[in-house]
């Protein structure tokens, strides 16, 4: 019987590193049958994310810590494969809108956008802002960036 795939911690340096882990998890799942448990392989990826992927990864909403295919996708935004190595352009990723816990106090505002749950629907939607008014739509990149900064008096939450 052969051994189980290796899989290194993956520490978000650059785009092949993230494609490596992504190609590792598959290729482990994949080994241990597990391929089509998206709750299996997200716990699995957990515990080898490390520096700066760690950092990111900590800041995900829960419910996308919890699903690799979610996951998944949120790793190919956050690095996006480079198709010109030789421009070395910087490509901004929209913060993860945070999980809130009561019980604690962040110690630096909250950043991200604002995502509408509507019930019966799958599909994510956000908050944007044109010149006159404010919409819903599906592209997180047209999204209302925003900012949320808590003291014991009040809670402020401005655009960005």
């Amino acid at each position: 019987m052969s051994s189980a795939p290796d899989v290194e911690r993956f520490s978000g340096t650059k785009w092949e590193e993230c494609h490596d882990f992504i190609a590792a998890i598959r290729a482990r799942a994949l080994w241990e049958g597990k391929q089509r448990d998206p709750g299996w392989m997200a716990d699995f990826a957990t515990p080898l994310f490390w520096g700066t992927a760690l950092e990111w990864h900590c800041r995900l909403p829960q419910d996308v810590r919890q699903d690799w295919f979610k996951l998944e996708n949120a790793l190919v935004d956050r690095w996006p494969c480079q198709k010109n190595d030789d421009k070395h352009e910087a490509r901004p990723t929209p913060a993860a809108a945070p999980s809130i816990k009561v019980n604690e106090k962040p110690n630096l505002p909250l950043q991200g956008v604002l995502k509408l749950a509507l019930n019966g629907s799958n599909e994510n939607f956000y908050v944007a802002r044109s010149t006159l008014a404010c919409f819903v739509t599906t592209d997180i990149k047209e999204a209302l960036r925003v900012r949320c900064d808590s003291s014991p008096n009040a809670t402020l939450l401005e655009r960005m």
